[in-house]
């Protein structure tokens, strides 16, 4: 199951449900599919791209992806797989290429019980000819019962600290056609003719 909360029609929270499985010393069965959080770059953003692609879900790698070195222990069991895609990415008309970026991700484990755990994962990933794959395993804190994992923000930065990515929407709206006012003389009916006295 997901679902998104919406505030005025902009995406405000994501969240990814987890079963009703007693969570030990193995990672949960995620009865969910794979969320999707599209980004988009700020205004202001120096870098922009073609599609960048945040995805949540069961620990097996989508097909075709390269698992990248992470900082988990690799007898330590993922219970979310993250993933950015990014393609396109440019800067001044001229494909990106840079390291020490990073993907920051907020959000916290929510369970039925009504307590909450924080989740927050820092990933740094390098950008090649405009393009970049990153996968970090997410290990979530021990319970049992069934949670939500509810993502409050996600942001890509490069290695100044400069946001160039954030999940949201791109939205456009058109200024208001501006009428122009009629300058013509409407045709006046016709006024009742006054005689002129004859001396």
């Amino acid at each position: 199951m997901q679902r998104c909360r919406t505030v005025a029609g902009i995406v405000a929270m994501c969240c990814l449900a987890l079963p009703a499985v007693a969570r030990g010393n193995s990672s949960p069965v995620l009865g969910a599919k794979r969320m999707k959080i599209n980004l988009v770059a700020p205004p202001t953003s120096p870098i922009v791209f073609k599609r960048g692609l945040v995805t949540l879900g069961p620990p097996a790698a989508p097909k075709g992806a390269t698992p990248l070195p992470t900082a988990t222990a690799p007898d330590t069991p993922a219970d979310v797989l993250l993933q950015l895609t990014l393609t396109g990415a440019a800067s001044g008309g001229n494909p990106v290429t840079n390291a020490g970026n990073h993907l920051v991700l907020n959000g916290q484990l929510v369970l039925a019980s009504g307590s909450s755990e924080p989740i927050a994962v820092d990933g740094e990933f390098s950008i090649n000819n405009g393009s970049a794959v990153l996968q970090v395993p997410v290990q979530l804190p021990t319970f049992t019962g069934s949670g939500a994992l509810e993502i409050d923000s996600v942001a890509l930065s490069d290695a100044s600290g400069q946001i160039f990515a954030v999940g949201g929407l791109m939205v456009r709206k058109k200024a208001p056609a501006v009428k122009t006012p009629n300058t013509r003389h409407s045709p006046q009916p016709n006024a009742p003719v006054t005689p002129t006295a004859v001396h």
